[in-house]
C-alpha cells in the first residue's frame, strides 16, 4: 500500500480536499491511520504515516507543523488496531487461547472489538478537535520535525499498479468480513501472493518488511498459552 503509492494518493486527496486547516488535516490522518491499523499491524502503520505526514508539513509552506502529528497518528493506531482481530497481537494471541479453550463454543467475531474501540476512537477524535490539538500545540517541542524523512514520494511506481494494489486490499478486506469458512492467514497469505505474482511486491522486500519480533513474540505467547492449558487438564 506504501510502496506502491495508494496511501500517498489516499493523503493527497485528503491534503488538496480537505478544508479547515491543519487540525482538520490531522483528523483526517487519524481516521486514515486508524482504518489501516484495523487491517495492517498498528506498529507498521505508525512508522509508514510519520514520514507521509511529514511530506505533507514539508509542502505546506509553514501552515502546518509535524508535532502536531506526532500523539494524534499514535492515539489513532493503538485505538484503530482494536477494530479488528488483526490489527494487533493481543487480540490475535486472545482468540487464539479463547479457541483452544474447553467449554468455549465461538471465538470472537471479525469486528467484534470494534463494539468498544469505535465509540472510544470517536470520543478521541472529540477531544482532538475541542482541547487536545490546541494543548499540543502549546507544549509539544518542535525541534525534532526534520529528524523525519519527508521523503515518501514513488513517482516511479505505475498508476495501475497503484490501483492493482488497492483493489486487491478491497477484497482481502472484504474475504476477511464475508468469508467463514476460510482462516484469516489463508486469505492474507492468497493476497500477498497475488501482488507477488502480479510484480506489485518483490519477494526479497517483501521478507525484509516482515515483523518478525512480532511474530517470534506471538508464538512464544501462544506456547506458553499452551502450556498452560496442558498442565491445568494434568492437574
Amino acid at each position: 500500500l506504501f510502496d506502491n503509492n495508494v496511501i500517498s494518493r489516499v493523503g493527497n486527496f485528503f491534503f488538496k480536499n480537505v478544508k479547515g486547516g491543519e487540525k482538520s488535516f490531522v483528523l483526517c490522518m487519524m481516521i486514515m491511520a486508524a482504518v489501516l491499523s484495523g487491517f495492517l499491524h498498528n506498529i507498521s502503520v505508525m512508522a509508514m504515516m510519520t514520514p507521509l505526514a511529514a511530506s505533507y508539513v514539508a509542502k505546506s509552506n509553514g501552515r502546518m507543523k509535524l508535532k502536531n502529528f506526532y500523539m494524534a497518528l499514535a492515539h489513532a493506531t493503538i485505538i484503530g488496531a482494536r477494530f479488528t482481530l488483526i490489527g494487533a497481537s493481543p487480540p490475535m494471541l486472545a482468540q487464539s487461547v479463547l479457541l483452544s479453550s474447553e467449554g468455549v463454543a465461538r471465538g470472537m467475531g471479525f469486528f467484534e472489538l470494534a463494539a468498544v474501540a469505535v465509540p472510544v476512537f470517536v470520543i478521541t477524535l472529540l477531544c482532538y478537535n475541542f482541547f487536545l490539538y490546541r494543548m499540543g500545540d502549546r507544549l509539544f517541542d518542535h525541534s525534532t520535525t526534520n529528524e523525519v524523512e519527508t521523503n515518501v514520494e514513488y513517482n516511479d511506481v505505475p498508476l495501475w499498479k497503484t490501483w492493482f494494489t488497492g483493489i486487491v486490499m478491497v477484497i482481502v478486506a472484504l474475504c476477511f468480513v464475508f468469508v467463514k469458512n476460510i482462516e484469516l492467514g489463508v486469505i492474507s497469505l492468497t493476497g500477498a501472493c497475488v501482488l507477488m505474482f502480479a510484480d506489485c511486491v518483490k519477494w526479497k522486500d517483501a521478507l525484509r518488511k516482515i515483523d518478525w519480533s512480532t511474530i517470534i513474540i506471538l508464538l512464544r505467547e501462544l506456547l506458553v498459552s499452551r502450556i498452560m492449558l496442558r498442565a491445568r487438564e494434568i492437574c
